[in-house]
This record gives C-alpha cells, structure tokens and sequence, in this order.
C-alpha cells in the first residue's frame, strides 16, 4: 500500500497503526510526483499471491495538489489499485468526493477501523462512512435530492429490475463477490452489470454510485461545491 500525505506526523501515525497489524507493507510518499517517480518494482510492491499484503491501495491526503487530476483518470472497473482519500470531510469538495476513489476516510475515523475500511476496498467495496453520506447530502443542493426514479428522464428509470437490486447493494456498502453471493450471480456477471449502472448513470466510481441509491444524483457541474 502506498500512503501519500504532505504531512510526516500523519504518515508516521498511519505506518505505525497499519504495521502494527502485521497485514500491511506501507511505502510513504509526501506528494504525487515523489510517488509517481518512484520505482514500480521497489520491495513490498508486489506481494506473493495469497498474501494478506495484497491490499495493493493509493492512501491519498484529499487536499494535496493534483489529486483531481488522479482521481478523474481512475478506472474502478480497470483492476488498477483503488484510490482511497483521507483527509476533512467539510473541506474536501463534493465533486472530489464522488469522483474515481474507491472511497474516503474521514481524519477523525477511530482508528481501529481504519485497517477494516482498507480491507473492505480491497476486497472491491466503496468505502463511505455513514456520517459523511449524510454530510454529503446535507451539502447536496436542495433541488438534486430525492429524484423521481420514475420521471422519464431520470437515469433510475433506465435500470432494469436486476440493475436497481445490484445498485441498492452498492449502496449498501457490499463488493462484488458478496453482491454475487446474495444475488446468487457469477461475479463478472455483477461486474457487468455494475459496468452497465455506470453507463446508465452517467457514475465513474461506487462511492458516486453509493450516494445515488441513497437518493443523491451524480454532481457534473464545477457550480456543485463544498
């Protein structure tokens, strides 16, 4: 896992309470260019297969220059390690928040749930806790709550009945194989149907396909701010 922060304290204190766990192989880098330039085959970047070391993730400050430009390139779909932001959920911009990461870890997050949420992406799920959901649609405007599903225009009303079953699992914080599980569907069929939501709905990311099912329409517009 690759940790980027501008701050060393920060850096030091998450090393420390991952490392501690055993599981994680932590590299620290202080901006975006220091990691970029980093070595792709430095040690601890590709684990043995099987390994709980896996957890291949971008741990990014939300704030630190060019992180809009990182997460607006993301594919979740590609297999590329999911990008997970850290930082002040008041601060950080909506639009930020429901771009390409695969979710947000709110600075005041007890820490003993950190290690939980990194291993929840890992295994495919968006990340989002339940006091940033309801910041994040209290800052929503007014006007682009609670849509109609039912209106002809609404990207809902395009679903198909097995299309609004997967989303309101994505909603509900479950990854693929456990949306598999419950649907009792081969996970490249979830994929494909998740890939198909995305489409459909205009999202690049589960935590924007997330905030959807919850009621919340996916922000375009550089109006939509903090």
């Amino acid at each position: 896992m690759t940790l980027i922060h501008r701050s060393a304290l920060c850096r030091a204190a998450i090393v420390q309470l991952l490392q501690a766990r055993g599981d994680f192989l932590v590299e620290e880098r202080e901006s975006l260019a220091e990691a970029e330039a980093a070595d792709d085959d430095r040690p601890g970047r590709h684990p043995e297969p099987g390994d709980r070391q896996k957890t291949d993730i971008l741990l990014v400050e939300a704030l630190l220059p060019g992180v809009r430009e990182l997460t607006a390139g993301a594919d979740p779909l590609s297999g590329e390690p999911p990008i997970v932001l850290i930082g002040d959920a008041e601060t950080v911009p909506l639009p930020l928040l429901m771009s390409g990461a695969a979710g947000f870890i709110p600075g005041d997050l007890p820490p003993h749930t950190l290690a939980h949420a990194l291993y929840a992406v890992a295994d495919g799920a968006a990340v989002l806790p339940r006091t940033s959901l309801r910041d994040l649609l209290l800052r929503a405007p007014v006007a682009a709550r609670r849509p109609d599903p039912d209106a002809p225009d609404s990207a809902l009303s395009r679903l198909s009945s097995r299309e609004h079953q997967v989303l309101a699992l994505l909603g509900g914080g479950l990854s693929n194989s456990q949306i598999a599980r419950r649907l009792a569907l081969r996970p490249g069929t979830v994929k494909a149907y998740i890939s198909s939501i995305y489409a459909k709905c205009d999202i690049a990311s589960r935590v924007e396909a997330a905030l959807v099912a919850h009621g919340l329409p996916a922000p375009h517009s550089e109006s939509v701010g903090p």
